[in-house]
């Protein structure tokens, strides 16, 4: 329950503060950072790098790599990543709908688990200072998980942005579920 109210909460942020936008979010750029996650086994530290690409129109493609470091219970690092295509939509002057699907691989101790992975979302900017996105996605792996997402961003040079989020992981049944913070440096083109 409270993992749908923190992705409807972002989601309505961003839907709500459209008359305070500036310029559409970017659909270019290249982010890396560290993160925090948080499992039924400990605590457990990683990094990750994710980019999205906009070539034309609404088209954009996207993808992501994460590592988390040494998972006690398994005795390994976590990796996941993922490659999707997708779509964005503009509303207004910057608030922005998008829809991806594509395909997602987990590794943990020379097991293997990957699946399709649809994502849907909405990005807003704020003041030209602030971005915050919203996102609500579900991975077909292992019998599946749903995924719930949020981040700010804050603009504080030209192309250059510090991002803070927060993604909660339901797996299924037998895998239990995670959440991650993470923070970011996010370079936009």
């Amino acid at each position: 329950m409270k993992k749908s109210v923190l992705a409807g909460l972002a989601l309505a942020i961003c839907a709500l503060s459209s008359t305070a936008f500036a310029d559409t979010p970017s659909f270019n750029y290249l982010q890396t950072g560290v993160q925090h996650t948080n499992t039924s086994a400990g605590n457990n530290w990683g990094w990750g790098v994710e980019g999205s690409f906009n070539p034309v129109g609404g088209l954009f493609f996207s993808g992501d790599y994460s590592r988390t470091n040494y998972i006690q219970s398994a005795q390994s690092d976590l990796e996941t990543y993922r490659a999707d295509v997708g779509y964005e939509v503009d509303f207004l002057d910057a608030l922005a709908a998008y829809g991806e699907a594509g395909w997602a691989v987990s590794q943990v101790s020379g097991n293997r688990s990957d699946g399709a992975h649809v994502e849907v979302g909405l990005r807003a900017n704020v003041l030209s200072v602030l971005e915050l996105r919203g996102a609500v996605g579900h991975y077909n792996r292992d019998g599946g998980f749903n995924e719930y997402s949020g981040a700010i961003l804050f603009h504080f040079v030209p192309f250059t942005s510090v991002s803070v989020g927060y993604v909660k992981d339901q797996a299924s049944a037998s895998n239990g579920s995670y959440n991650r913070w993470q923070v970011g440096l996010r370079w936009s083109f």
